[in-house]
């Protein structure tokens, strides 16, 4: 990956993970998904795990965080006893593709997505009445 010239790249310090996550912050509003607490998931088991992760690490409630999984072209929500709401990034990032309500033992891809983000369906969509 290109150093500095993409959205997702390989993310060493503190610092270059607090960049991805404003970078990903506008992406949030626009889906209406700015109250949410965003984690990122960079160990294996961390992205084994996804939403499940921060449930177990910090004991947050699974509905009030948003996950990131940089590197991401794929998600699953085996295992999930919710349906979740997920959107992926390009490499700049440009919203690919949303998925809203995914059912729970699923495999969704997205060719060309650099970065996914899941959190647990709220059943409101933005531009929803």
């Amino acid at each position: 990956m290109e150093a500095g010239g993409g959205l997702v790249r390989l993310l060493r310090t503190r610092g270059e993970t607090d960049w991805l996550l404003q970078e990903v912050d506008p992406v949030l509003r626009i889906l209406g998904w700015e109250n949410v607490r965003v984690v990122m998931a960079q160990t294996f088991f961390e992205r084994l795990l996804g939403l499940l992760a921060p449930v177990y690490r910090a004991g947050m409630r699974a509905d009030g965080v948003a996950i990131v999984f940089p590197c991401c072209s794929s998600v699953h929500t085996w295992f999930m006893k919710r349906d979740l709401d997920i959107v992926f990034l390009d490499r700049k990032g440009a919203m690919l593709r949303v998925y809203w309500d995914v059912k729970p033992g699923r495999l969704i891809f997205c060719p060309g997505a650099s970065l996914a983000i899941e959190r647990v369906s709220t059943k409101e969509f933005p531009g929803q009445d």
